[in-house]
Order: structure tokens, then C-alpha cells, then sequence
């Protein structure tokens, strides 16, 4: 086996199925190529539906007489009763359609799409049409050996995914060739699952750790190493390992006296300071748990801890925090100064308590989550396996004592010899200080929560202070993928996402950033375990959504005093390999990728099923929240006329522009995640938690105005389009802006829609074309715009009001800028991939330009082309990337048959319209320029110079600021940069 890498995105493994097997496959075909493929396609649809989840399993093959076309095979397994079935079925198909060489269609709808093809067959496949997919599988006979060549997308795919698919491949062939009539049941039992792959790989976590050990045991040994080193600063003091050691086994001797030991709880509500940590460490050493509470809690909830965690000694160090009643306060800034140290013994093990951290619940009382030593101790050194921390490490400890995070900020330091630099109840929650603290004492990690960290990026004066930073974590809350951007400017460190509940010790998965564009919770950690599960506490495959589940030595005891909590959240779990495992339920909804990692979508709670879709409304939420007026949302699925419907609360202070907001949303949300009332309210209605209480939210009445009505036809085109589909897609309902696709269309239903439109207006509209406009408005557009006489009118485009210096006389100014030719040989590179023009990427950059600065979905760009004007309409809203825009613009350019004569009279009469700029882009030389001059506002066109490209940018300035025309070519030229340094990468 070979691997080699073939370009910026692609990988090779090559491979050979041996003598023996390549014998075997050749015989069972009866030594036909046809025959060949046929067998060898078997194989490789029935390898991929192992590793596809859907009802159906597919894989596309090339077609002979046009290079460029593909189509693809689609099947239902479960429709065969026994193999030999199967691979007559695909015999009768590859004929069917090799015979006639249908006119097809890539089936674009599937997010893994496979193309499998023999080459001595397909000599004439393109490498364009290779180029499309992820993973190529390309097989070949030569003299007594079948040879394949495996290439995939190493951005979407692993090697270790690669040969996994290989090897089933043989193993299928091996099973089929020895006996043809293997019914799938039996196949299956033979060979591996890629949902028993992933999750074995992913799961392969075992790391041995001393789990005999306590944390206070471990801290001794440290402690003993490290005599006279700092351990600890905090307030402008600081403490060595052998004092802090010290001075915790004072108080752990006098705790004993007072009855403390195993199994006991001691209840720590200190200030943030030295004391804190001799506290934590002095109640370790005597056998018992620590609860902390934070010196700030009310009363109420300190009282309730206190009870429920039934404890008989508090330690404070201020006695405005002692408490009444039959609990012994002990001030451990004043009370232990008279005694002596006496060693403590070891009095307990690991499976008992270390701490008890309480947090909120469901039913409005906080829950306490009993965290065992070997469970902390595993995190600990789970954690140093993953950051370096060593004895010259300074960690930052700015969390509350009341949260799981502060023992990661605590013990791994203390275990690792390091030192910890504490932030006292001032500094805790101030950004400004903290970072002065990072860069006084030279901080090399630094945990924080994404919204604390957003404080610390907007604060201009961080920069230098947060560049030293050797590593970063990210955790407490998801990890918005906007501010990896913004931090990767301002810091050099190792950035780590993490993630965990409380139930889990502190985190379970853990993701480095660093080089990596997708932000997901990664995998486990050492001696963890994550498994998707779905109904029935049943296993989910991989790729579909479920609950987050986790097992391994990292997993609390359970609730204190509340075993009908632990029972229903800490549950049996048999894994698809029979295992039993002790798992506990997240209420996160996630799933595992193809590639192996974990992707965490929010709470189970906020998961709805709507038209056969699984949507958060969280991530609904998270869209709406974007848009510009919207303070605070909700979303709901409710009954509304019968039918299920996504409703959006909002709090703002006018109504907002439904369709400007379902225009917004389209950018980051499928179309069926779009809700479709919209309802202004004054306030949230919260419950007695303080969350929204959905509940009250369903009792508010609203008229049918809040809807936008899909349904509202504006034409004939429209009425008849929508007919059509209903008949076809077999809806009592659907709107003019909802996707084909996304309301059960498929490729062979888009055929039949064509069909029938054709009869109506044919000749109009192609299917590929149908493909790009999937919605009933954009074709309805579109065959509206051709009925239209052949004259082309330009609206103008309209720009921000500060563009704009409008005065009583036209005239022109020149701006010029050059590519170098160096750079022209880049982006060639990029041409020749896609197979467009250079056309079509100065004209995407122009137009991208305008969309940047306009904020205007539909941009329509006038171009000059054999001396004749045509608009190059670009809905955003379809596009993706820049590969897409471009070549879409190559499409347009190419395929436009209809010549558009040039309209100078119209743009004459619009061009007094103070907010509406005439752009004008020259693909040819242009005869009479001064002609364009009177009919647009803005030209660009390009010469050939000596040494690259100029282009050349003439403009109105008694019309437009010259200040802001810079500024749109400057945007222009980085742009260009931008891509020609994104090749080069």
C-alpha cells in the first residue's frame, strides 16, 4: 500500500486486491470487464451503505460517451433477498443505462458522494468529474491482478476511513466469490460496521493511572518534591509546597478532633486567598469531602447546602461569614495559629468523597453532584496528558470555588509541582485586571468562559498581554466560531475547546484549534468514553443526532441523597460490541462525525421534530438573535391551523421586515429551520428558574399578519409552478420560497417537475438550471424575465448614503491598480481546476465587492461583451463559497444565448437617483467609452500591460466620494490578494 498526496485537498492510498481474490472476481464474472465492474460495484455500494445511515445506499458511476457526466446507483438493501439478487439488480441497471447513455443528473443532495468506476472501461472519465468528489474509487485490471487507486478529500476524511473501506471491500469479495446466494444478514455478521470503527477508534482511551491514589496522597508526594517552591500567590503573598503542606495538616488534625473522616462532608466558604486552598486541603487530609460555596452566596442557598450535605463544620476566614445554629465555625486565618503540625496518615481511599459541588436544578433546588477521588485523580492526569504542565507553569485560577472548573484550575497545578497565581474576589470577574495579571506574572495557562473571553478581546490593551500565553482553554459554555477568529489574531497559545458536565468531574472531550477551521468538542479523554444514544438508550450510528452520553472513571457517584435522580440519569448501557457500561445521559444532543469527533448541538430539552427534521430551536435561536434589531427571542413549534409551525418571540422595539429577517436568517439556516410567524412582544416570560416559560408563550393570540404568507401568488407562472409541485411532491401546502429539496425532492422528482414544465413553457428552463433555482420563486423569476422583450434595463444598484456627493456636473476620475504576472500564474492554477475563465473570477471579486458593501442579497452586475450590455444576477443566498460564485459566473457567461442590446436611454433617466450607483464591468475593449461614461457611474475594465494585468477603475466624482470609490477598490484588490494567497496555501 502506497500513499502520496495529489493536490491542495486530495490524497492517494493505492492498493491491489492480490492474485488469489483478483482470479476469483475475474472468474465469477465470466472474464467480462462488464462483468468485472459489475461485481466490483456490488461490493463497494454495499460498503458504503455500511457506512451511510439512510434508508437507501448510493455510489455514482461515470457515463461512457459523455466524460463529464456521472449518475448515480441507489438502492434499498433491504428489497433483496440474498446477494446474487443484488447483483442482478446493478447488471440490469448498468445496461439499462450504457445502452441508451441516459441523460442524467448528479444527485448533489448527498453530503458523502462516491464515485466508483474501472478504467478500463472508463478511459475517457474526466478529471474534472473526478474532482468532485470526496472519494474516488478508481479500479483497475491489469494482466491477472485488479490494481485500485483510493483518492479522498483529507479534509473530509482520515486514512485510517479510507482503508477501513478497502478492507471491507475484500472482505466482501471474499464472502461473495466463495458463495453468491449470502443473504445480507449473513454478510453483515462478517464484516465490520464503520459505526463499530469510529466508535472503537474513538473510544480507544484506556491510559493507566494510579486509581488507588487520593488527590491529598498525591499532593504529598508533590509536596516532598518541591520543599521551598512557590505554590501559590495570591493578594501580593505567596506560599511554598512546604508550608501550604504544612499548614493543611494542622487543620486536618484538627478537623480529626472534631470528628471529621470518611464519608463526612466539611462545608468551605472562605474568601479567595491562601486560606481557601489550606481549607480544601486540610478537609482531603482528614478523610473527608469539601462542599464549597462561595462567599457571595445568599443566605437561602447556603442554608439549604448546609442541610441537605448535612454538615457539622463550616470553614470561613472571616467570621462575617460564620453561620448560627449547630454548625461549628472554624476560622482558619485565626484559629489554627497556636497549634502544631503532626503528620497525618492516609485515612482514605479512593472511591470516597474528594468534593460535593451543588448545582442548579430542574425543579428549582440545586442538586449536589458527588465527585470521588479516583474519578478527580483520573481528570487530573487525563488533563496533563493533553496540556503540558510542568514545574515552571503559572496557571491562572479566576473561577468560583462553586464550580467544577476550579478544581482543574487547582489540583492539576498542585499535582504537577506548578505554581497558581490566584485571583481574589476583586480581580475574579474583572477583565482589565486579569489580564494585568497575566502579563505581571507571566501566566502561562489560562482557562476562561467564551463570554468572559469576548470581554477580554474587546479590550484593546489585552493584545500584548494575552500574546505570551502558552495555552488557552475554552470551556463553560459553546464556543461561538466567530471568536476563534479574533483569537487566533491576539494569541499565540495553544487554544484548546473543552467540554464536560459537572457529572462528568469537570470535561470529558477536549479539541485543539489551533490549525483547525471546524469548531467541535473533539474526543474523549483519557479513560473516557462518549457514545450517541437515541430512544431507548439504544446506540446511535455515526453521522446521526442523539443524546450525548458518558462513560468511563471520570463519572461522578452520583446525586447526594437523591438515588431516583442518579438511577434515571446514570444508567446501564450495553454498547453495540455487548459491553455494559455505567453511562450517564448528558441532556446535550450531538452526534459523531465521519471523521471521528464529537459535535454538540445544545439541550435535548429544545429538540423538536418538524417535516421529518430533527431542529434545535436553539440554533434557531442563536440565527434570529443576529439580526440587527432583535434583543431577545424564543422559539416555539406549535399547532397553528392544524399544522405544525416554527413561531418566533421577540422582543424588539418596532416590529421587524419579515422578509428582510427570512432574507437575514437564509445566510446560516436551512430553509425549513426558518419560522414562519413572527410575534412582537414587550417581555420574556420566565418561570420560577428565571428561564423563558414557554408555556405562557403558547397562550399569546396573534393574527394571520404575523405570518408571511407563502402562499401569496403574484402571478400565473407562480400558481402554475406551485401546481405542478404539489402534484408532484404530493403537499397540500408549500410556499414559494420553500426548497425542492428540502420538502422531499429528489433528483428523479426534479426530472418529472422538468418534464411538466417543459410542456408549458418549453424550452425555457434546463434541468441543471431548475437545480440552481430550487424554489418556486426563483424559477417563477426567471421564466418571467425571459418573456420580457430582449432589451436590457439596468436599475442601478443601491449603495450606502455615505458614497454619495452628488453635483450638477459629470466628471470622470481614474484609479488604477496591477496584478503581477507572477500572481496571474496563481490563479491560474485555481482556472485550470475549475475549468472557468479569468473572466468570471475578476467579475466574482467586482461582484462579491458591491455585496459586501450593500448588504443586497441579489446583486446584478451590467457586463460589456462583444460590444453588447447583459446583467450577471447573483442570489447570495445560493451561494456557498467563492468556488461557487465562480462558477456560476462561468456558467452565465458561456451559456447566455439571448443577445441584450445596449439601453442607454433608460439609465440616462435613473441616474439622478441619489442612492443608486451604475456599475458597468468591460470583459472586451470598449469602442466608445465616452458613450458608457454618460450611462454609468462606476467602470472597471482591464488592460494587458507589460508585466501582468492593470485595471483601471473610472468613476463620477462629482457624483461619488472619492475617499469611499478607494475604499471599494481597495476592497476589490484584497480580495484578489486574498484568493491568490489562499492558493498558495
Amino acid at each position: 500500500m502506497d500513499s502520496k498526496e495529489s493536490g491542495k485537498n486530495l490524497s492517494e492510498i493505492t492498493y491491489s486486491l492480490g492474485e488469489d481474490l483478483s482470479k476469483k472476481v475475474i472468474k465469477i464474472s465470466n472474464d467480462s470487464l462488464y462483468g468485472i465492474y459489475t461485481v466490483i460495484l456490488s461490493a463497494g455500494l454495499y460498503v458504503m451503505s455500511n457506512y451511510e445511515y439512510d434508508e437507501f445506499s448510493n455510489i455514482d458511476i461515470p457515463m461512457l460517451e459523455d466524460k463529464d457526466k456521472s449518475i448515480v446507483l441507489k438502492m434499498n438493501l433491504s428489497d433483496y433477498a440474498s446477494y446474487k439478487d443484488f447483483l442482478i439488480h446493478i447488471k440490469n441497471f448498468l445496461s439499462n443505462i450504457y445502452s441508451s447513455n441516459a441523460n442524467t443528473l448528479n444527485e448533489d443532495s448527498y453530503d458523502d458522494r462516491c464515485l466508483l468506476l474501472l478504467s478500463n472501461i472508463h478511459k475517457e472519465t474526466s478529471e474534472h468529474l473526478t474532482r468532485k468528489y470526496d472519494i474516488v474509487m478508481h479500479f483497475e485490471v491489469c494482466d491477472k491482478n485488479i490494481l485500485v487507486r483510493m483518492s479522498y478529500n483529507c479534509k473530509e476524511y482520515l486514512p485510517w476511513y479510507i482503508e477501513s473501506v478497502f478492507e471491507n471491500i475484500i472482505k466482501t469479495l471474499e464472502y461473495i466469490t466463495e458463495n453468491i446466494n449470502i443473504t445480507f444478514e449473513d454478510l453483515s455478521k462478517k464484516v465490520e460496521s464503520l459505526n463499530s470503527l469510529v466508535y472503537n477508534k474513538l473510544n480507544d482511551t484506556k491510559k493507566s493511572i494510579w486509581k488507588e491514589a487520593t488527590v491529598n496522597q498525591l499532593f504529598e508526594e508533590v509536596a516532598a518534591k518541591n520543599h521551598d517552591k512557590v505554590a501559590l500567590i495570591c493578594n501580593g503573598k505567596s506560599i511554598t509546597y512546604h508550608e501550604l503542606n504544612k499548614r493543611s495538616n494542622i487543620l486536618a488534625n484538627e478537623l480529626i478532633k472534631n470528628g471529621v473522616g470518611q464519608e463526612t462532608l466539611v462545608g468551605v466558604m472562605t474568601n479567595r486567598s491562601i486560606d481557601l486552598f489550606v481549607s480544601i486541603l486540610g478537609t482531603l487530609k482528614a478523610g473527608a469531602g469539601y462542599v464549597p460555596m462561595d462567599s457571595n452566596y445568599p443566605q437561602d442557598r447556603v442554608t439549604y447546602i448546609l442541610k441537605e450535605s448535612n454538615i457539622n463544620i463550616l470553614l470561613i476566614n472571616d467570621d462575617k461569614l460564620k453561620q448560627l445554629g449547630k454548625i461549628k465555625n472554624i476560622n482558619v486565618n485565626t484559629d489554627l495559629n497556636y497549634l502544631e503540625e503532626v503528620s497525618v496518615p492516609v485515612v482514605n481511599n479512593s472511591s470516597n468523597i474528594a468534593y460535593v459541588i451543588f448545582t442548579s436544578g430542574s425543579t428549582g433546588k440545586p442538586k449536589g453532584v458527588v465527585i470521588e477521588h479516583k474519578a478527580l485523580v483520573n481528570f487530573i492526569y487525563g488533563i496533563k496528558s493533553v496540556i503540558e504542565v510542568t514545574q515552571t507553569t503559572k496557571v491562572l485560577n479566576a473561577t468560583t470555588v462553586s464550580f467544577d472548573i476550579f478544581a482543574y484550575e487547582s489540583f492539576v497545578p498542585l499535582l504537577s509541582g506548578a505554581t497558581v497565581i490566584l485571583a481574589n474576589d476583586e480581580e475574579q470577574n474583572n477583565v482589565k485586571k486579569l489580564g494585568e495579571m497575566i502579563e505581571k506574572f507571566k501566566v502561562d495557562l489560562f482557562q476562561t468562559t467564551p463570554s468572559k473571553m469576548n470581554l477580554m478581546l474587546d479590550d484593546k490593551n489585552n493584545s500584548k498581554k494575552l500574546s505570551e500565553l502558552k495555552h488557552l482553554v475554552i470551556g463553560g459554555e459553546p464556543f461561538p466560531s466567530e471568536m476563534l477568529t479574533k483569537i487566533r489574531k491576539m494569541v499565540n497559545a495553544e487554544i484548546y475547546n473543552f467540554y464536560g458536565p459537572t457529572e462528568a468531574t469537570v470535561w470529558a472531550t477536549y479539541k485543539k484549534l489551533n490549525d483547525e477551521k471546524e469548531i467541535n468538542i473533539g474526543k474523549p479523554l483519557p479513560n473516557y468514553e462518549i457514545y450517541i444514544i437515541g430512544e431507548n438508550n439504544k446506540q446511535m450510528p455515526i453521522g446521526s443526532n442523539g443524546e450525548i452520553g458518558i462513560a468511563g472513571e471520570g463519572l461522578a457517584r452520583g446525586y447526594l441523597n437523591n438515588k431516583k435522580l442518579t438511577s434515571d440519569r446514570f444508567i446501564k448501557f450495553i454498547d453495540n460490541n455487548g459491553n455494559e457500561k455505567r453511562l450517564y445521559k448528558t441532556g446535550d444532543i450531538g452526534k459523531v462525525s465521519f471523521k471521528g469527533e464529537i459535535q454538540c448541538f445544545g439541550r435535548k430539552d429544545n429538540q423538536i421534530k418538524l417535516r421529518g427534521y430533527r431542529i434545535e430551536l436553539g440554533e434557531i435561536e442563536h440565527a434570529c438573535i443576529q439580526y440587527k434589531d432583535i434583543k431577545d427571542i424564543a422559539v416555539l413549534c406549535i399547532d397553528v391551523n392544524g399544522e405544525k409551525s416554527l413561531v418566533a418571540y421577540y422582543i424588539a422595539n418596532e416590529e421587524i421586515e419579515i422578509k428582510e429577517m427570512r432574507h437575514f436568517l437564509v445566510k446560516s439556516i436551512p430553509l425549513y429551520m426558518i419560522p414562519q410567524y413572527y410575534i412582537k412582544i414587550d417581555k420574556m416570560p420566565l418561570n420560577i428558574n428565571g428561564k423563558v416559560d414557554r408555556l405562557e408563550l403558547e397562550k399569546i393570540k396573534f393574527e394571520s399578519s404575523s405570518y408571511e404568507e407563502e402562499e401569496d401568488i403574484n402571478s400565473e407562472i407562480e400558481s402554475t409552478l406551485l401546481n405542478i409541485w404539489k402534484s408532484i411532491l404530493n403537499r397540500s401546502y408549500i410556499g414559494i420560497h420553500d426548497n425542492f429539496f428540502d420538502i422531499g425532492g429528489t433528483s428523479v422528482l426534479l426530472l418529472t417537475a422538468h418534464s411538466k414544465i417543459d410542456e408549458i413553457y418549453t424550452n425555457k428552463i434546463t434541468v441543471l438550471q431548475l437545480f440552481d433555482m430550487p424554489t418556486i420563486k426563483e424559477i417563477a423569476d426567471f421564466l418571467e424575465k425571459d418573456n420580457e422583450k430582449d432589451i436590457y434595463e439596468n436599475e442601478g444598484i443601491q449603495f450606502p448614503d455615505e458614497y454619495f456627493d452628488i453635483g450638477q456636473y459629470d466628471n470622470y476620475e481614474l484609479l488604477s491598480q496591477e496584478i503581477n504576472n507572477k500572481d496571474l500564474e496563481i490563479l491560474n492554477i485555481l482556472i485550470e481546476k475549475l475549468n472557468i475563465s479569468m473572466e468570471a473570477v475578476f467579475l466574482g471579486m467586482f461582484n462579491y465587492c458591491i455585496y459586501q458593501i450593500t448588504e443586497i442579497e441579489e446583486i446584478n452586475t451590467p457586463i460589456i461583451k462583444n460590444n453588447e450590455v447583459m446583467g450577471i444576477l447573483i442570489h447570495y443566498s445560493n451561494i456557498k463559497n467563492m468556488e461557487d460564485l465562480f462558477n456560476l459566473i462561468d456558467q452565465k457567461l458561456k451559456s447566455r444565448s439571448k443577445k441584450i442590446t445596449l439601453n442607454l436611454s433608460k439609465i440616462k433617466d435613473e441616474k439622478r437617483y441619489r442612492n443608486k450607483v451604475y456599475p458597468l464591468f468591460c470583459i472586451d475593449k470598449i469602442g466608445s467609452f465616452k458613450e458608457l461614461e454618460n450611462s454609468y457611474d462606476l467602470i472597471i475594465r482591464s488592460e494587458i500591460v507589460q508585466g501582468g494585468v492593470k485595471f483601471l477603475l473610472s468613476y463620477k466624482k462629482e457624483k461619488l466620494l472619492k475617499e469611499k470609490v478607494i475604499v471599494l477598490f481597495e476592497c476589490y484588490r484584497n480580495l484578489i490578494k486574498a484568493l491568490i494567497d489562499s492558493i498558495k496555501e
